[in-house]
């Protein structure tokens, strides 16, 4: 008996296929659906889905996915036309204490619409792009 071999996942010997990654991570960034109201929605529909998984999904796409990224953002530095905006964000940095540091989060989007993001724990020289 002869078996194919199991296709290439996207998480190493994980379970989920690229099709519901992609469900995931467009129903959070491109649909502003937090991972805690999915969990309810995977719920209703039957399927248990832990905020904690759906959120080590999001963590293990992003490493995949950064050539997509660094492609995009040279493309809208390139544009000749950049939208910035630099937002300080509070960074959790004790999660028994509650200590908090100050972060900071750059947009850039051309005209086209297309966006990517910076995060920076610093304003130093080593960021934003």
């Amino acid at each position: 008996m002869l078996i194919a071999p199991a296709p290439p996942q996207v998480i190493d010997k994980g379970r989920p296929g690229a099709g519901l990654l992609a469900q995931v991570l467009v129903s959070k960034y491109a649909d502003h659906l937090p991972l805690h109201r999915q969990e309810a929605i995977f719920e209703r529909h039957g399927y248990a889905l832990s905020r904690s998984t759906a959120c080590d999904w999001v963590g293990a796409c992003a490493e995949p996915l950064f050539p997509v990224v660094q492609v995009m953002r040279e493309r809208i530095l390139a544009s000749g036309y950049v939208n910035a905006d630099e937002t300080p964000v509070l960074m959790q940095t004790n999660f028994e204490g509650g200590g908090k540091q100050c972060a900071w989060l750059w947009g850039y989007a051309d005209r086209d619409g297309d966006v990517v993001y910076d995060f920076r724990t610093s304003r130093g020289r080593d960021g934003p792009l």
